[in-house]
């Protein structure tokens, strides 16, 4: 018998993102809101004598894939030996902005630590998730957080008034490296709009009005179809639209479901992927556990 545990790993969009200059490391100063949202990935983790990944597409990277880069993380913070083999199905579009790879990253060293019987806290798996990229320690509670510092440091927030959420993204991806290549000074800001957005949630509320994102106009200058895509979804009644991260996916804000339902079907319908989801609250106390491991021959 082969012990096994399937894990859902949901994507996240920035419901504000400001970035605030470039640090003395080379990365830049951000603010940012981060949701996590309802689109996921599957993600099985299987015992096994080596770390093997398989997926959908076939073709899985295995070079600088960051599930392989969790185990190995996990496995020299603990001094583990084991192994693991991960089978992906992916639904979160690659190069998104919508941080399908580093959520997978993070579902990962929290299934492992489960399944290896490491037993690191969620305080202790943050360092490791940190060194993955920024996003990753993120998707460690999920839920609504602020981050700052590179993204990386993060400060659970209340959670935001739950909404429906369509998401949507044209054919060509952006690099995230390229959108920071284009940013400009000018395009710098200090904060406040995000840290608004985030205060508003104390109060129960969304200030549609205050989402920003300093990323968006180097992401339209490179991707046209990009603005065009948030001009769609505020014209179909998104009480908000913007770029989500580094993009190229997009996301507008309903509070109806069929409402949003429509809209989906309008963009897939221009020639866009598209995808409806909900706010997922966070997930801190609800992690992987003993009773959510299978056995199967």
């Amino acid at each position: 018998m082969t012990r096994e545990l399937r894990l859902l790993s949901y994507a996240k969009i920035n419901l504000g993102l400001e970035v605030l200059g470039k640090r003395p490391d080379g990365y830049h100063e951000v603010t940012t809101v981060m949701q996590s949202v309802g689109l996921h990935d599957v993600l099985t983790i299987s015992e096994a004598p080596d770390l093997t990944i398989t997926g959908n597409p076939k073709e899985v990277p295995v070079q600088d894939n960051l599930i392989l880069s969790a185990a190995r993380a996990l496995r020299q913070a603990s001094g583990t030996n084991a192994g693991a083999h991960f089978r992906l199905e992916k639904s979160i579009p690659v190069a998104a902005g919508i941080g399908g790879g580093s959520s997978n990253a993070a579902f990962a060293l929290m299934g492992l630590n489960v399944l290896w019987k490491t037993g690191l806290t969620i305080d202790e798996l943050t360092p490791l998730a940190a060194l993955l990229g920024s996003d990753v320690p993120f998707f460690l509670t999920g839920g609504t957080a602020i981050a700052k510092g590179r993204g990386d440091v993060i400060s659970v927030l209340p959670a935001a008034p739950s909404h429906h959420v369509v998401l949507a993204m044209p054919a060509e991806s952006l690099a995230t490296a390229e959108v920071y290549a284009d940013l400009t000074r000018e395009q710098y800001s200090n904060g406040s709009a995000t840290m608004s957005v985030a205060e508003g949630f104390a109060r129960g509320q969304l200030l549609h009005s205050n989402l920003t994102n300093s990323l968006q106009a180097p992401a339209v200058r490179l991707r046209p179809s990009i603005g065009e895509i948030t001009e769609q979804l505020r014209r179909y009644g998104a009480s908000a639209s913007i770029v989500s991260g580094s993009g190229s996916a997009c996301f507008g804000l309903f509070h109806d479901r069929s409402e949003a339902e429509r809209t989906r079907s309008h963009m897939a319908g221009s020639g866009y992927w598209a995808a409806t989801c909900r706010f997922v609250p966070a997930w801190a106390g609800e992690l992987p556990s003993e009773s959510a491991i299978a056995d199967r021959d």
